[in-house]
């Protein structure tokens, strides 16, 4: 990994900790001894060109695939053989590329079907579980949370895209998770819908600690307290953004205009 000098005051223990991660496919290693850390309340971006491994990478922590060799920490406890289910039990939140919401429920629903997931019910059925205060009222002040408190009884299939957006981080939140796994959020989105979703980020910001991978590089630069940049598998340098675009070869090879 190509350091680049840094400046910052030591930070806390790390939510998320990952060392020495490996991935290889055959001859071909797409996740080349990888580490790196996510902090309470910080905003980590992973970048670089396509093909770089960020999808792999993001696959691993979240526990869609397993790792070669290495380890990766949740808040001090390896969880790099645990399955996805293990890992959201113990506050993983993954908001995926393609929407994973249930387009006839309402938006009300949804979260409050995914606050069931992780704190349970007195009911085994959904029906009645609509009916429990205590999930509706978390739902609630996660729709608040994201700004779609008044669409609470918009079916999702109704919802625009940016909206479906924000309402999936709505589904995350209301786990209370320690981690929030942000793959690509702004994808398919339009200039005003990823201003919004920037805008919803941006009010989490220290709250809760982000890993972002995300190719609009405006919306890296105005989210990110740190960037990892990601080359052939590897960490090739790892900064804050304002490092990352004074770096003059990082900025020629990777960023371009997009860092201006």
């Amino acid at each position: 990994m190509r350091e680049l000098a840094m400046s910052e005051p030591a930070m806390s223990a790390p939510v998320l900790a990952i060392r020495d991660l490996c991935k290889s496919y055959g001859a071909l290693r797409v996740t080349d001894h990888v580490s790196l850390d996510v902090h309470e309340g910080e905003i980590h971006a992973i970048i670089g060109p396509n093909g770089a491994g960020k999808t792999t990478l993001i696959a691993q922590i979240a526990g869609a695939l397993h790792p070669d060799a290495g380890t990766i920490a949740l808040s001090g406890k390896d969880i790099s053989r645990l399955h996805t289910a293990t890992r959201a039990q113990l506050g993983l939140a993954r908001v995926f590329q393609i929407s994973n919401i249930i387009a006839p429920f309402t938006a009300l629903e949804n979260v409050a079907l995914a606050a069931q997931a992780k704190f349970g019910s007195s009911w085994s059925f959904w029906r009645p579980a609509a009916a429990d205060r205590g999930l509706i009222d978390r739902a609630e002040a996660a729709l608040a949370t994201v700004g779609l408190q008044a669409r609470a009884l918009t079916k999702a299939a109704n919802l625009s895209h940016g909206e479906a957006r924000s309402l999936e981080i709505a589904m995350c939140l209301v786990q209370q998770p320690k981690l929030l796994l942000l793959d690509e959020p702004m994808a398919g989105a339009g200039p005003e819908e990823t201003r919004e979703l920037t805008r919803v980020l941006l009010g989490l910001k220290g709250k809760v600690a982000m890993l972002l991978i995300e190719h609009d590089m405006a919306t890296v630069f105005a989210l990110a307290d740190r960037l990892s940049l990601l080359v052939g598998g590897a960490v090739a340098a790892s900064c804050t953004p304002a490092m990352m675009r004074n770096d003059a070869a990082v900025r020629k090879a990777y960023l371009g205009d997009e860092a201006s």
